[in-house]
């Protein structure tokens, strides 16, 4: 993760120093961003056979004969951790165009029923935990609203408030799920940041005394409209950082288990290079 942050961090200097003075699309343009947050990505139903349904081996998709009910769902996360980097194109009256490419890494889709004795191990939890990769392109059009009469030397406002709307567009690929059973641990305690322990601790624990398998899942992709919202602070002449929020909806497509609607909910921080 760090490598990518790094590389992307690079990306972004190269693209600033490329673009500098040049338009796209025949816009100026107007900025390089680069966007850290942690989104949540919340599918309209997931159980169990959401998950199985989704396995590449049909002997996977019959592994299970448990009946799991929803109402013995015991905890549930879906989170998505994410870095964009996108340029900004000056548009007339102050509006913005935003055209980036957004990555999430061990993207978590999971939920842990109680069920006593699940597989016979005298268990009390059966967690199911997906983990996935995606690349998106993504389009946004703000508007930038300067909320104090000051400028800087390059007539750039030192508060801006940004609002608009936008989608994105993404692959989602490197697609695994690992489901096991437990005494205490559920899946809100391996979150998308504790996956290599989750892989030491349970996975590639020869010696777990509960049940424990690891499974491949197809890839999909999925699209979102969202309305955002941010405020920048510009704290040298060109640098300007901020916090940005976006709430939508949208769908996502996987295969094996076909289309389910989802709902965003977004928020990070913003670091962006202004070069006008």
């Amino acid at each position: 993760m760090k490598n990518v942050v790094t590389t992307i961090l690079c990306l972004c200097l190269g693209i600033s120093s490329s673009f500098a003075q040049k338009k796209l699309f025949g816009h100026p343009i107007k900025s390089v961003t680069v966007f850290f947050g942690e989104d949540r990505d919340l599918l309209s139903s997931m159980d169990s056979d959401y998950f199985l349904s989704m396995a590449k081996n049909e002997s996977d998709r019959q592994h299970f004969n448990q009946d799991f009910s929803d109402r013995n769902v015991a905890s549930m996360i879906c989170e998505n951790p994410n870095i964009s980097v996108f340029v900004g194109l000056e548009l007339p009256r102050n509006f913005e165009w935003n055209l980036g490419i957004n990555a999430i890494f061990n993207r978590v889709d999971a939920l842990t029923y109680e069920y006593y004795n699940w597989d016979g191990a005298n268990s009390d939890y059966a967690n199911f935990s997906t983990y996935s990769d995606e690349i998106a392109l993504e389009s946004s059009l703000v508007k930038r609203i300067g909320l104090l009469p000051f400028r800087n030397r390059l007539g750039n406002q030192v508060v801006n408030l940004y609002v608009g709307a936008g989608t994105n567009l993404g692959v989602i690929f490197d697609h695994e799920m690992y489901s096991y059973g437990s005494r205490e641990v559920t899946v809100e305690d391996y979150s998308y940041n504790q996956y290599d322990d989750l892989q030491r601790d349970i996975m590639d624990d020869t010696e777990y005394e509960y049940y424990n398998e690891e499974f491949d899942l197809q890839g999909g992709f999925t699209q979102r409209v969202y309305g955002q919202a941010g405020i920048g602070f510009t704290l040298i002449r060109r640098v300007e950082i901020g916090v940005q929020g976006k709430y939508g909806v949208g769908y996502r497509y996987m295969g094996g288990a076909g289309i389910k609607s989802t709902k965003l909910e977004s928020i990070g921080f913003t670091l962006k290079w202004l070069l006008k």
